[in-house]
């Protein structure tokens, strides 16, 4: 028996818009359909037509009839054109990275006016601390130390080669970046996750309770493509 070829040609269909394959791509699936033995016409339906929680991806690399081959061929075409317009797409999105941060509750922070400390030690992403009071630790402290880690990662870049700390004293610091943040804020609650952390102690820094989070950022400049 002879087969032919269902080899597409995606040119075919460069310029056209989304809308006009679409059309082009239902007008090719009801001509295959049509040509269809009625014993193998359900199957056919499944493979062209697919329900949109199947999994399932059939390629008919050839068929014994060559005009249902060559309409099989217009729509690898469109596939193919689909397929490059999704990758370009991906391309063009803005990617992020992201990194892990400890944040943990210490019993002081000095000078009392201090409210979250952050430190980060090199050499890389991997350790990146958010210090908060234990006693009077509240929901916009905690938002203020994840803004102030995100710009010291996007300031600083991938890698570091000593401990850097910035603090944020509400008395000596701009407060212009967090005024969408009440002051002081709602205190954690004593069923927060964070106070409900065990304590454990971190070199450097000493008796703390602590959670790890992920937080994302945009990519750094050799990152971007």
């Amino acid at each position: 028996m002879t087969s032919y070829p269902t080899t597409g040609d995606p040119t075919r269909f460069v310029g056209y818009s989304k809308e006009a394959r679409d059309r082009i791509k239902e007008e090719t699936i009801d001509a295959i359909l049509a040509r269809v033995p009625a014993a193998d016409l359900p199957r056919m339906q499944e493979i062209l037509r697919p329900p949109p929680d199947s999994n399932e991806i059939v390629v008919i690399a050839a068929h014994s009839d060559e005009e249902t081959a060559r309409l099989l061929g217009v729509l690898h075409s469109l596939a193919a054109i689909d397929v490059q317009e999704a990758r370009a797409a991906s391309r063009a999105r803005p990617r992020t990275r992201s990194i892990g941060v400890a944040i943990g509750l210490v019993q002081t922070l000095k000078p009392d006016t201090v409210r979250v400390r952050v430190i980060r030690r090199p050499p890389r992403d991997y350790e990146t601390y958010i210090l908060l009071r234990e006693s009077d630790a509240t929901q916009s402290d905690f938002a203020i130390g994840i803004r102030i880690a995100k710009e010291m990662h996007t300031r600083l870049g991938r890698s570091i080669d000593r401990e850097i700390v910035q603090d944020f004293d509400p008395t000596t610091t701009d407060l212009t970046p967090y005024a969408d943040l009440p002051m002081p804020g709602e205190v954690l609650p004593p069923h927060d996750e964070l106070r409900q952390s065990p304590l454990q102690d971190v070199p450097g820094i000493g008796m703390m309770r602590g959670i790890f989070r992920g937080i994302l950022l945009p990519p750094l400049p050799d990152e971007a493509e």
